[in-house]
């Protein structure tokens, strides 16, 4: 299948070193400011491991890339994305947050099967007891603001860049956590039918070695030649 799809969006006054620093902790990938597009981006957690293309995009006013993202040329996009990612330095953050919102209400169809994520890359950061009920109201949307200079305190939540990966790694990827449960199942499968055989064999070379007659020996090869065969095949 194709790979998902997801935005990340950059406003054109955030210095070229911090987009690159954006990507490499999050994703874990180099990114060369040329390129508008991330292709193969691995995704891996101990459920899943998936591949995604990163689409990035640069905004110098917010409100007027909105209303070019909601036009009619941009919906196969929007169709496509699994998630999208909008990074800002706005210190008055309101007006930006109500701006995503309405692009999640009003341009998408469908938004229950994608994420959305608020980055404010600021080191005047949001206050957390603000930022709680922020997001509080945020949930039905799919959106979560994120303070990227966070950092972890004594209740261990996930704060900044890791919050963002625990975003993405809780989505619910179409398919893929069957898949590799699946997989995972016949892998055990296939070892638990290996025990039984190596154990079946040790009980068997055991048991040939106390049969004294040559004529039951023999017997007893045969037969057990055939059910481990049976178990081999």
């Amino acid at each position: 299948m194709d790979n998902y799809k997801v935005l990340l969006l950059f406003p054109e006054s955030l210095k070229i070193h911090n987009r690159v620093a954006f990507l490499s902790t999050v994703f874990q990938e180099q990114y060369d400011e040329k390129e508008s597009i991330v292709r193969d981006v691995r995704w891996r957690t101990k459920y899943y491991d998936i591949k995604f293309d990163i689409y990035v995009d640069t905004y110098d006013a917010f409100e007027e890339w909105a209303v070019n993202f909601a036009a009619d040329e941009c919906k196969e996009l929007r169709d496509v994305l699994s998630g999208m990612i909008f990074v800002f330095e706005d210190k008055n953050h309101e007006p930006v947050i109500d701006c995503i919102k309405g692009i999640i209400d009003e341009t998408f169809e469908d938004f229950t099967n994608k994420f959305f994520i608020g980055c404010l890359f600021n080191e005047s950061t949001i206050i957390e007891d603000d930022l709680y009920e922020l997001n509080n109201d945020l949930i039905i949307q799919n959106l979560e603001i994120v303070n990227w200079f966070d950092k972890a305190g004594p209740s261990m939540d996930r704060v900044g860049s890791e919050r963002i990966k625990e975003i993405i790694d809780v989505h619910p990827w179409p398919c893929n956590a069957q898949t590799i449960k699946s997989s995972q199942e016949h892998v055990d499968s296939k070892s638990n039918d290996l025990g039984s055989f190596i154990a079946k064999l040790e009980k068997a070379k055991q048991k040939y070695q106390t049969i004294n007659n040559n004529t039951e020996a023999e017997e007893f090869l045969e037969s057990m030649i055939e059910e481990l065969s049976d178990m081999i095949v």
